[in-house]
């Protein structure tokens, strides 16, 4: 192991120094991984739609709490740990499957839905699956009951 005092360089000691000045000035640069938070969503409406109209939608909350950002004004912005639960109960009926979870470069999103205290059901229609996970995310469901889901055609 060469140690910078022990360098038979004499500038290598003054070059390992800039170094971890320049690593440690450009640990809050823009290509720095983002800050993670957690944020907390409330499902308001049974409605399978990403409707402006004062109503947090299942997908709606998905969507801001994957992208990160208030995507969608009806529910609030998401962050990389989020969990969703419900206002109401009954069935949520999908038009197609649920936004995919996806992490990125930095962090993995990691995503609670949790249906405790109502009855919620989420049905896919007999038309499409339910959720598509990536390999670097997480989803915890809670308390859910997931009915009708169904796999695309395998191809031969």
């Amino acid at each position: 192991m060469v140690s910078a005092s022990s360098a038979t360089h004499p500038g290598l000691k003054a070059v390992l120094v800039a170094t971890l000045a320049l690593l440690l000035l450009t640990a809050d640069a823009p290509w720095a991984a983002p800050p993670v938070h957690a944020a907390s969503m409330v499902v308001t409406t049974l409605a399978d739609n990403t409707t402006t109209n004062g109503q947090c939608s299942l997908r709606e909350a998905i969507t801001n709490a994957i992208d990160a950002v208030q995507t969608f004004p009806d529910c609030p912005a998401g962050g990389n740990s989020d969990t969703i639960t419900f206002a109401l109960s009954g069935t949520i009926t999908l038009t197609s499957q649920l936004p995919s979870i996806v992490g990125n470069f930095f962090f993995a999103n990691a995503l609670e839905i949790d249906g405790t205290g109502q009855n919620v059901v989420i049905s896919g229609n007999n038309a499409s699956r339910h959720f598509n996970i990536a390999a670097v995310s997480k989803l915890t469901l809670k308390n859910l009951t997931l009915s009708n889901g169904r796999l695309a055609a395998l191809s031969s």
